[in-house]
């Protein structure tokens, strides 16, 4: 399980931190590193996937409701306004 690899690295690497073991904390940095960057690819390609998912079953081509394929709806400006800090 990829969170209690983390958790398990996190917490060696908090060991080192007590210990100023310079060598410890890189090589547990590394390993955390290398951990987060398989978790946070697998978390986007499991993002990628369940949007190619939701737009395949939703119908391709449609724009969103109350907006065209150019863009926002007309109504939709930016509008200025004034604030003070009280």
């Amino acid at each position: 399980d990829d969170r209690t690899a983390v958790e398990t690295q996190v917490s060696g690497l908090r060991e080192a931190l007590k210990e100023s073991d310079t060598a410890m904390i890189q090589a547990g940095m590394n390993t955390l590193v290398e951990t987060l960057s398989r978790v946070s690819t697998a978390a986007y390609q499991a993002a990628s996937a369940s949007a190619e998912a939701e737009g395949a079953a939703g119908g391709e081509g449609e724009a969103p409701k109350g907006e065209s394929e150019s863009g926002p709806a007309a109504g939709d400006e930016t509008v200025e306004g004034e604030f003070k800090e009280v």
